[in-house]
């Protein structure tokens, strides 16, 4: 995935306009109207877009809390492609390492190194236990890593910021949590800002993909495989809840 925006800004943080950095990301999203799925029949395409926003939305995320931060004079943010070499056993492979976020707060001197579980995600625990070993490992490199980056701390604190709240495993913050660890007042309430703003620009466009595939597939295909309209089918039932087409009373939907 790409990263949009440059993790050096000079914008202040009561300039930073949030609703324009998330317009900007949305017209980012590329989506795949040409998808079909055997299962998904006519909705695989509206499944593709949805799939996009999704896990696009994690990667929003990131770029939205480095450009907060590097907005902010205390802070270094280091740039998205940062590799943090690790070694590793088991179900952490030895790699080029590249954490969500890397970031020193300059006044207090803390190295901050976290990851963002993005919304919706279903990370299942051996998954969020390997990445807690990777940004643990990562810790232990960090002087090693950063020294050639002339920059300097005395306290690493790791994060799995849980960007919904609602998960309570080792490592894992919600963004209040994470606000206290960076030492960034007002850090919570950007990214909230951020995140419904990303919401609000990209549920028209899903809602107008929808509106195109009822008015060319579904007008003039008809379907018997009810698991094609479904939402459950998607495994994303509540998202996809308000795109569904209405039923014909006729043509065999």
């Amino acid at each position: 995935m790409s990263h949009l925006f440059s993790t050096r800004g000079s914008d202040t943080p009561r300039s930073l306009d949030l609703e324009d950095l998330a317009r900007r990301t949305v017209t980012e999203i590329t989506f795949d109207l040409n998808r079909r799925d055997d299962v998904l029949g006519l909705w695989a395409p509206l499944d593709g877009v949805m799939r996009a926003v999704t896990s696009y939305d994690g990667g929003a995320l990131e770029n939205a809390a480095r450009t907060i931060l590097s907005a902010n004079e205390n802070f270094v943010v280091f740039n998205a492609g940062l590799q943090m070499g690790i070694t590793g056993s088991g179900a952490v492979r030895s790699e080029r390492y590249r954490p969500d976020l890397v970031a020193i707060n300059k006044s207090t001197g803390v190295l901050v190194i976290s990851e963002f579980k993005r919304r919706g995600g279903n990370h299942p625990t051996n998954r969020l236990n390997g990445l807690g070993t990777k940004l643990e490992r990562a810790a232990a490199n960090a002087r090693t890593v950063l020294a050639s980056h002339a920059q300097s701390f005395e306290v690493i604190k790791l994060a799995i910021v849980d960007i919904d709240g609602d998960d309570v495993r080792p490592l894992t913050v919600n963004l209040e949590q994470f606000e206290e660890i960076l030492g960034a007042p007002g850090f919570a309430k950007s990214m909230a800002r951020f995140r419904l703003a990303f919401g609000q620009y990209s549920r028209p466009i899903i809602a107008q993909l929808a509106k195109q595939l009822v008015e060319t597939e579904f007008a003039t295909e008809v379907r018997t495989d009810r698991r094609a309209i479904e939402p459950a089918s998607l495994n994303q039932g509540p998202k996809i809840e308000f795109c569904r087409a209405p039923r014909k009373t006729s043509g065999g939907l």
